[in-house]
C-alpha cells in the first residue's frame, strides 16, 4: 500500500472543502416561511430602527430569541446586502469555525491522528452542511457548545483553569444564543469530569470558579437581566412560554405528537452523517468500540471518552424527545458527538489498512457535490414556503404596479415577503387594533389607506389567499370598487379574463375588453391572487 494511504488529509484543505461546500450557492435560494424570513426581518428591523438590544418583528416586541443571532445576520446583510446571500452569510463562519473547533476537540479528546478524520466527517456530512444553509440558531448554538466542550476537554487533558474558564465564556455564548438549551452540554461535561477525577491521578482544576461563573453571566446573563429590570412581566414570559410552553405544552403547534420523534429526528440522524455512517456500518466488526457494560463505574472509568461521546449524543436526544416541541435542526449539536465517533472509527480503519485515504477524499468529494447539487435544485424547485418566487411571481404579473404597496391580507405573517419588499408590504388583519405601525395595519383603516394611495397615483395591489377574494370586495368604499354593483373581473397570470370559477371567460382572450365594474382579480400560480383595487390591471 503506497505510503499516502495512511497519510491524513491536512486541516487546511479540510478547512478549504467546507469553505467551499457551505458557500457554493448560499445566496441563491430564496428565504423560505416561516424560520428564515423571521429570523431575517428581525436583522433587518434591528437595521432600520437601531435598536440592537430589543428585537422586533413587524416594529412590534420580539422576546422569542436573545439577539446574538440577529446580530450576526444584521452583520451579514451590512457587509454584503439586504438579501438571501447577507442574510446567510453568518453561517460559512459559523459552520467553518465548528470545523475547526472540532478538529481541535478530536485532538485534546483522542489525539493528533484522529483529528483530522473527525474534522472530515463534519465538513462534509449533508445535514450540517444543509443546516449551515438555513437561516437559524442552532448552527451558531453548535458552534458555542463545540467551544465550550474545547475548552473543558483542555482543561481536562493539561489542568488548566483557563480551560475551564474558556468552557463556562462559551456556554455563556450558546445561552445568548437559544437560552437554556446552551446549557446541555453541562450534563455530559460534570459526569465526564467526575470520572475523570477518578482516572487521573493529578488533581483537576475546580469544574465550578467564581471566575467561570462569572464569565458566564457577564456574556450569557447580562442582556436579560438589563431587559428584564426595563420591561416588566418579561421574566414571567421567559418561563412561561419560551421554557415551560415549548417543553412541556403544545402551545408552539411544532410536532408535539409523541411518534414525531420518529419523523423528525430518526430520518436526521440515520441519514444526515451519509456517507460516513454507511462507511462506518459496512466495517463495523472491524472497529474497536466500546463494550456494553454500562453500570460498571470502573468500566467507564478507563473508557470516559466514550462516555463523554454517549451522554453527548444520548442526554440531549432524551431531551428533545421528551419535548412537546420538536424541529429537526434541534438534533444538529449531535452531530459533534457523531463526527467524533466516526472519526474515532474511521481512523481505526485506515491505521488497519481497511479503507484508504484517498477512498475517504472520494466520499467526501461526493457528498459535498451532491449537497452542491441539492441547493442548486432548491433554486429552481417551486415551493410556495419561497418568498423570493413569490416575489417574483407577483412582479411578472403586475410588472406596472412597482410604486404601489402590495397588502396582504391574511392573519397568518409572511416575514419572507415583508423582508424583501421592505416599506412597501403591509400585513392587514382583523386581529389588529389601531396603532402607529408602518408594517400592521387594522382591516377597518385598508379602504383609506387604498384611497390615499390611488389619490397618489399609484398601484396598491392587494394578496390574499385564493378563494377569499370575494371578501375583499366588502371591505372597499363604492368609489374604488367602481359601481358597487360590477361583477369581479378575473385574469390570469397572462392577463387573460376568466370568470369566477377560475375558467377562461367564453371568447375572451388577450386584450379582451374590460368588465364595467368590480375588481380586477388576478389569479397566480401559487396559492394566492392579486387584487387591484382602484386602477385596474397595470397590463390593461
Amino acid at each position: 500500500m503506497d505510503s499516502r494511504d495512511h497519510l491524513p488529509p491536512a486541516l487546511w484543505k479540510i478547512l478549504l472543502l467546507a469553505f467551499v461546500a457551505v458557500t457554493a450557492f448560499q445566496g441563491s435560494r430564496g428565504l423560505y416561511e416561516s424560520t428564515e424570513g423571521r429570523y431575517a426581518e428581525c436583522a433587518r428591523e434591528m437595521l432600520v430602527t437601531g435598536r440592537f438590544l430589543e428585537p422586533t418583528l413587524e416594529f412590534q416586541p420580539h422576546w422569542t430569541k436573545p439577539p446574538l443571532t440577529y446580530w450576526a445576520i444584521a452583520a451579514g446583510m451590512t457587509l454584503f446586502g439586504q438579501n438571501a446571500w447577507g442574510a446567510r452569510a453568518y453561517l460559512v463562519a459559523a459552520f467553518c469555525l465548528t470545523v475547526l473547533a472540532v478538529y481541535r476537540l478530536a485532538q485534546y479528546l483522542w489525539d493528533r491522528d484522529t483529528a483530522p478524520y473527525a474534522a472530515l466527517v463534519y465538513a462534509t456530512a449533508p445535514f450540517p452542511l444543509i443546516a449551515a444553509n438555513t437561516i437559524n440558531a442552532d448552527t451558531l448554538l453548535t458552534l458555542w457548545e463545540t467551544l465550550a466542550m474545547l475548552g473543558f476537554w483542555t482543561g481536562v487533558r493539561k489542568g488548566d483553569a483557563w480551560g475551564f474558564r474558556f468552557m463556562w465564556l462559551c456556554l455563556g455564548g450558546a445561552f445568548f444564543t437559544k437560552g437554556p438549551p446552551g446549557l446541555i452540554p453541562l450534563l455530559s461535561a460534570l459526569p465526564t469530569y467526575a470520572f475523570m477525577k477518578l482516572k487521573l491521578r493529578h488533581p483537576l482544576p475546580p469544574f465550578f470558579s467564581v471566575s467561570g461563573i462569572l464569565l458566564f453571566l457577564g456574556l450569557g446573563l447580562s442582556w436579560y437581566g438589563y431587559e428584564i429590570m426595563v420591561h416588566e412581566g418579561l421574566l414571567q414570559y421567559w418561563m412561561r412560554d419560551e421554557i415551560v410552553g415549548r417543553i412541556a405544552t403544545r402551545e408552539f403547534h411544532r410536532n408535539e405528537e409523541w411518534y414525531k420523534v420518529l419523523i423528525e429526528y430518526v430520518p436526521v440522524l440515520l441519514f444526515g452523517g451519509i456517507p460516513w455512517v454507511v462507511l462506518a456500518a459496512g466495517h463495523f466488526r472491524s472497529i474497536r468500540w466500546p463494550g456494553a457494560r454500562w453500570l460498571d463505574a470502573e468500566y467507564w472509568k478507563e473508557r470516559t471518552e466514550w462516555l463523554f461521546l454517549f451522554l453527548s449524543f444520548t442526554v440531549p436526544f432524551l431531551i428533545f424527545a421528551v419535548s412537546r416541541s420538536r424541529l429537526p435542526l434541534y438534533v444538529l449539536p449531535l452531530f459533534v458527538p457523531i463526527a467524533l465517533a466516526l472519526g474515532r472509527a474511521i481512523h481505526q480503519l485506515v491505521e488497519s489498512g481497511r479503507v484508504s485515504v484517498p477512498r475517504l477524499h472520494r466520499f467526501a468529494l461526493a457528498a459535498v457535490l451532491v449537497v452542491m447539487m441539492g441547493k442548486v435544485a432548491m433554486v429552481h424547485w417551486p415551493s410556495h414556503r419561497n418568498m423570493e418566487q413569490l416575489l417574483l411571481e407577483i412582479r411578472d404579473a403586475a410588472p406596472g404596479a412597482e410604486r404601489g404597496r402590495l397588502y396582504l391580507v391574511y392573519d397568518h405573517p409572511l416575514y419572507g415577503l415583508h423582508f424583501y419588499l421592505r416599506e412597501s408590504f403591509v400585513r392587514v388583519s382583523s386581529k389588529f387594533t389601531r396603532a402607529q405601525n408602518p408594517a400592521r395595519l387594522p382591516v377597518s383603516e385598508l379602504p383609506a389607506r387604498l384611497g390615499d394611495d390611488c389619490a397618489a397615483g399609484a398601484t396598491p395591489r392587494i394578496l390574499i389567499p385564493k378563494g377569499q377574494q370575494e371578501g375583499v370586495r366588502e371591505l372597499l368604499p363604492l368609489d374604488l370598487n367602481r359601481n358597487g354593483e360590477g361583477e369581479n373581473r378575473f385574469v390570469d397570470e397572462n392577463g387573460d379574463p376568466r370568470s369566477s370559477t377560475g375558467k377562461v371567460n367564453d371568447g375572451a382572450g388577450a386584450g379582451a375588453p374590460k368588465a364595467a365594474g368590480g375588481l380586477d382579480v388576478l389569479e397566480l400560480k401559487s396559492p394566492w391572487v392579486l387584487v387591484f383595487p382602484c386602477g385596474g390591471h397595470p397590463s390593461d
